[in-house]
This record gives structure tokens, C-alpha cells and sequence, in this order.
């Protein structure tokens, strides 16, 4: 890869990667969209499965949002598909409920989201749930103040407060969750 192809292959990443962050920023600043996020945030069990968890319209507006970034910043396919491939492994681990050394956590998160700082998002506590935005780095939570620090916290509980019965685990249900009237964050 010549120098401008690398340059270019960076700056898609970081572009890529900052506008799912603010893409997550906006699904929980705005109610309309938090409706369809929630379900992501109902699974009260954190696993690898809860990186599958998400509503369908959800995911045809966050499409649409990546699509106008990818066409703005003209990113090549290629440059998608790395980023992609990388994003989708990050969220997996994140997602998972695996244990790791508190060592290599703390290294690892001092550029990359890792499960530790990603639990804390998914904290029912209001405010831990809403820090901690991040897919793949962790600076852009640090540099836009969003960022909550793991140590010595143990999330006890996962999920949305107001989605936390067992009926909210339903398929039947989380379709049609973003309708719900419940109150939301």
C-alpha cells in the first residue's frame, strides 16, 4: 500500500469509527431514537449475543447514517470492509462475557474499548449507561467527556431499568418494543 493509500486507510477508520461513535452518542440523546436502542439494552444477561440484539429499524437508520458518512468522506469499499471486519470482532469481545486479567484490560484499554469499559455502558444506573459510547476507540469517549472509568465498579445489574421483565425478552415483544409507552432514559 503506497503512503496516500495508507493515509487514506486511516483516515477512513478514524472517520468510520468517530461516526459510530457519535451514531451511539445520538441513539441515547434522543428519545425517538433510544426507543429502538433499548432493545439492544433490555438483554440483562451481557454475552456475545447481545452484539446481535438490535431492532430492525434501528439498524435501517443507523445504515442510512453510515451510508451518508461513507458518501461524504468518499471511503472506499476496501477501507469499509477492514473497518468492518475489525468493528465486528471489538464489539464481539466487548460484547462477551469473558474474564480477563485486570492487567491486560487496563493495557488494552488505553486505546481500544474493551469488556470492562464496555460493561459499564450497559449498567442499569443511568449514568454509567450513558458514558462509554465507544466501538472500537476509546479516545473519542475521553475526548468528548463520555467516558466512565471501569475500576472498581462491578455492574451487578445489566439492561434498561424500564425493559427488565421477563416478557421484554420475547422476539414478540422487542418488535414491537419502540412502540411501547414505557418511560425511557
Amino acid at each position: 500500500m503506497e503512503a496516500s493509500g495508507f493515509v487514506r486507510g486511516i483516515s477512513s477508520f478514524l472517520a468510520l469509527d468517530l461516526s459510530i461513535y457519535i451514531w451511539h452518542v445520538l441513539l441515547h440523546r434522543y428519545n425517538f431514537l433510544y426507543r429502538f436502542h433499548a432493545v439492544h439494552h433490555t438483554d440483562t444477561g451481557m454475552n456475545v449475543t447481545t452484539s446481535f440484539r438490535f431492532h430492525f429499524g434501528e439498524l435501517m437508520m443507523g445504515n442510512f447514517f453510515r451510508f451518508l458518512v461513507i458518501g461524504i468522506f468518499g471511503i472506499s469499499f476496501s477501507d469499509l470492509v477492514l473497518y468492518e471486519v475489525f468493528l465486528n470482532i471489538n464489539v464481539y469481545i466487548h460484547h462477551s462475557n469473558l474474564e480477563i486479567s485486570p492487567i491486560v484490560d487496563k493495557i488494552v484499554s488505553k486505546l481500544i474499548i474493551s469488556p470492562y469499559v464496555h460493561r459499564v455502558h450497559h449498567s442499569v444506573i443511568f449514568k454509567e449507561g450513558n458514558s462509554n459510547f465507544g466501538s472500537v476507540f476509546i479516545f473519542w469517549d475521553k475526548l468528548f467527556n463520555t467516558y466512565t472509568d471501569p475500576s472498581g465498579r462491578s455492574v451487578a445489574k445489566f439492561g434498561d431499568f424500564n425493559f427488565r421483565g421477563a416478557e421484554c425478552q420475547r422476539l414478540s415483544y422487542i418488535l414491537l418494543q419502540p412502540f411501547k409507552t414505557k418511560k425511557l432514559n
